[in-house]
């Protein structure tokens, strides 16, 4: 009797663990789609983005065309910017393509080229392209 309850609790484990891996298997796959069919541009559109750790409240906004950093609620600086799906380090800007492609990896203003890296649906990082001075910031959604 002894061992025909440890048996079942044996398989009991094993059910919830095959059931609960399944699980994620199947979450993680759902993650990977909703990431494969929004491109980085209607994601950057679709909310206000935090930059992660830091304690005053500054967060960037994205147009068709224009990406605007806030302070403390109050628009501070503006920039226009492209989506590229070709790696835009040591080229220069082209304002031709503002608004043109939004499927890209690449964001591009006037003064820099980025590599954006979507982590999730709300976390996203931008990797300053720079020989000198190469940086990565991660952006969260605003609340």
């Amino acid at each position: 009797m002894k061992t025909f309850k440890i048996l079942s609790i044996l398989i009991i484990l094993v059910f919830v663990t095959i059931s609960t891996k399944t699980r994620e298997e199947k979450s993680t796959k759902e993650t990977n789609k909703v990431l494969t069919t929004i491109t980085p541009q209607a994601l950057l559109k679709s909310k206000k983005w935090n930059i992660m750790g830091k304690s005053v409240d500054i967060y960037f906004q994205y147009t068709n065309n224009e990406e605007i950093l806030y302070v403390e609620g109050k628009a501070i600086e503006r920039a226009k910017y492209y989506i590229s799906n070709t790696n835009c380090f040591g080229k220069s800007y082209n304002s031709n393509k503002i608004g043109q492609i939004n499927s890209g990896r690449f964001l591009v203003t006037e003064d820099a080229c980025y590599y954006l890296t979507i982590l999730d649906n709300n976390t996203i990082q931008v990797s300053y392209l720079s020989k000198e001075n190469p940086q990565t910031t991660t952006l969260i959604a605003k609340p």
